[in-house]
């Protein structure tokens, strides 16, 4: 669904005006540059110190034309397709998508009417209604498997969404073990070639989202905190 752009036909309701947008990014720069964050993964580090950024140990100090240069270079557009190779979402300013969260721990069973903990078989079911509803653009591993063993329940996950669903799908790998094997899934079900080499330990996030940036695969990132806005 596109919203109004230029023409503004509809009604609109904006949080922040322009002038407290360019505070909040003012205000985001002296942070990364002034005070800076903290980078656990090496080889993040060592991307950010070539590219003109300041580093001791794990502490990177962001400075603002290294922030900038990244916002520009990135792609305003990126398009996710489905199973059969084709456009599915468009994700670019003024585009509004909608699709289910994560990881529901409890449900009120329709057929019974009692409150219980997620199973295998509710996230089979919800991934196929998921995938015939035309206005829901992608599936999720929507509810939690708590009939499944925690040490590799998002493997789980990730089979049952490429069993029933042909949508494009987004979860959360719990480590680098899993991630390997979840990037062999989604190669064979392409029809290519899994270059496992490209996979390093895991340590944290970034970690992950490096390995998939190796093996060219949508990585998201995104911040929590505004998550109840």
């Amino acid at each position: 669904m596109k919203t109004s752009k230029v023409a503004r036909q509809t009604v609109q309701y904006e949080m922040l005006n322009s002038g407290q947008c360019r505070e909040i990014s003012a205000a985001a720069f002296r942070i990364l540059s002034r005070t800076g964050c903290i980078i656990q993964n090496k080889e993040a580090r060592q991307l950010l110190k070539d590219a003109g950024c300041i580093v001791d140990g794990e502490k990177v100090w962001i400075l603002e034309h290294v922030t900038r240069w990244a916002l520009d270079a990135a792609p305003k557009s990126v398009t996710l397709y489905d199973r059969d190779g084709d456009p599915a979402v468009k994700l670019e300013p003024h585009e509004a998508h909608f699709g289910p969260v994560t990881n529901t721990c409890d449900i009120v069973d329709t057929r019974t009417g009692e409150r219980r903990a997620t199973v295998k078989k509710d996230l089979e079911e919800a991934t196929v209604l998921i995938d015939h509803l035309e206005n829901i653009e992608w599936s999720t591993n929507c509810v939690t498997l708590s009939d499944v063993d925690g040490a590799y329940d998002d493997i789980e996950e990730v089979h049952t969404l490429l069993e029933y669903s042909r949508k494009p799908f987004w979860y959360y790998a719990k480590n680098m073990d899993s991630l390997k094997v979840e990037l062999e899934m989604f190669a064979a079900v392409a029809g290519g070639v899994y270059p496992g080499d490209r996979i390093r330990p895991y340590g944290s996030g970034d970690d992950g989202r490096l390995s998939c940036r190796r093996y060219r695969r949508p990585a998201p990132w995104y911040d929590r905190e505004p998550a109840g806005l």
